[in-house]
C-alpha cells in the first residue's frame, strides 16, 4: 500500500531535490561538517570559539570584524547543524543547478553574514551572547526555492508529490515559530534577516514559470507577424515540391 506510486500529471515539472550536490554546495558542505567534527571532537584552545563565533561585543567593538563570516560556517550544535546541513544539501544544490557556482555561493554568503548581523544588533540588550550556524542562509534558501520554483512538484518518497512553493511556505514557517517557541529570540532574527536579504536579494525577478510563459507569448507574437510560404516549384499536379514555411 504505501509503495504504491502516486499518478503525477505527464506534463508537470518536477523539481529534482538533494541528489549529488554540485561542486560549491558539495564544498560548503564538506568545509561545515570538518569543522564541526573537529570542534566536536578535538579539543582545542578556548580562545578559536570565542573569537571565531559572533557576539554583538565583538562585532561592534570594531576589533573582530571577521566573525560574521567565520561564524557563518561554525556549527556548535547537533540539532542546527543538522538542519543547516540538510537544507544546505536539499535546496542549495538545486539552486546551484538553476544559478550557478558564483552566484549561488554570493547568494548563500550575503544572506547568512546578513542574518547574523541582524541578530547580533538585536543582541546588543546581552552583547557576550553567541551567535553562529548558517541558519539565515537556511531560510534564505527556502524562500528562493519557493519563488522560482513555485508550481513546480516533488515526490515525497514515491507518496505524493507536493507543489515546492506551498512545501517551502510550510517548511519556514514551521521552523520560524519552532524557533520562537522555544525563545531563541536571537535566532528568530537571524531567520528573519536571512529571508529579508532572500527577498531583497531576488528582487522583481519573475519565476521560473513567468519566464517561460513570456517566453512562449513572444514566439507567438513574433510568429503572428509571419506569413506561411508555399516552397518549391509547382509540380504537374499545380502542388509545390516543397514544404510551406515561415517567412
Amino acid at each position: 500500500m504505501l509503495g504504491k506510486p502516486t499518478y503525477v500529471d505527464p506534463n508537470a515539472k518536477m523539481l529534482r531535490l538533494g541528489g549529488r550536490p554540485p561542486r560549491t554546495t558539495l564544498t560548503l558542505l564538506i568545509l561545515q561538517l570538518s569543522l564541526f567534527v573537529l570542534m566536536a571532537f578535538i579539543p582545542l584552545p578556548r580562545w578559536i570559539p570565542e573569537h571565531l563565533v559572533l557576539s554583538a561585543n565583538g562585532l561592534f567593538s570594531g576589533k573582530e570584524i571577521w566573525q560574521p563570516l567565520t561564524a557563518l560556517v561554525l556549527h556548535l550544535g547537533l540539532r542546527s547543524t543538522f538542519f543547516d546541513m540538510a537544507t544546505l544539501w536539499i535546496f542549495g544544490a538545486a539552486l546551484e543547478r538553476w544559478w550557478g557556482g558564483k552566484r549561488f555561493l554570493k547568494f548563500y554568503l550575503v544572506t547568512g553574514v546578513v542574518g547574523l548581523l541582524v541578530g547580533a544588533t538585536v543582541g546588543l540588550a546581552s552583547p557576550l551572547t553567541p551567535l553562529f550556524g548558517s541558519d539565515g542562509a537556511a531560510m534564505a534558501m527556502i524562500i528562493a526555492t519557493a519563488v522560482i520554483f513555485p508550481r513546480h512538484l516533488v515526490h515525497l518518497h514515491r507518496l505524493t508529490a507536493l507543489k515546492v512553493g506551498l512545501s517551502c511556505l510550510i517548511l519556514g514557517a514551521v521552523t520560524l515559530v519552532g524557533t520562537m517557541l522555544s525563545a531563541a529570540w536571537l535566532q528568530v532574527a537571524v531567520l528573519i534577516g536571512g529571508g529579508l536579504t532572500a527577498a531583497v536579494f531576488l528582487g522583481p525577478r519573475r519565476t521560473l514559470g513567468e519566464l517561460l510563459a513570456k517566453r512562449a507569448q513572444r514566439i507567438r507574437r513574433e510568429k503572428s507577424n509571419l506569413e506561411l510560404i508555399d516552397g518549391g516549384k509547382k509540380d504537374d499536379s499545380g502542388k509545390k515540391d516543397e514544404p510551406r514555411y515561415w517567412n
